[in-house]
């Protein structure tokens, strides 16, 4: 992500499929979701090595609320998950 956005976000979505994208662009957006709104991962729990990426930005950022975890599918893996009112 090469531009920040200026304005605050009630959501932000990040694809945790790769670690530098996911890295990356939650640090970028990370600052920028509102009180009260949400920052989702799409991939975590899903895809081997997406986790790392939310746990690392998770400590980058001092973040000390649990994740929400989205749902489950039948076979017990997560759907994703996310955070809210984190600041």
């Amino acid at each position: 992500m090469s531009v920040r956005p200026k304005k605050k976000l009630s959501v932000s979505h990040v694809n945790g499929g790769i670690y530098e994208s996911a890295i990356v662009t939650g640090g970028n957006l990370f600052s920028k979701v509102s009180r009260g709104g949400f920052f989702i991962f799409n991939d975590y729990g899903i895809i081997d090595g997406c986790d790392r990426p939310v746990h690392d930005l998770s400590a980058a950022q001092a973040i000390i609320k649990p994740l929400q975890v989205m749902g489950r599918r039948r076979n017990g893996k997560r759907l994703g998950a996310f955070w809210r009112e984190f600041h």
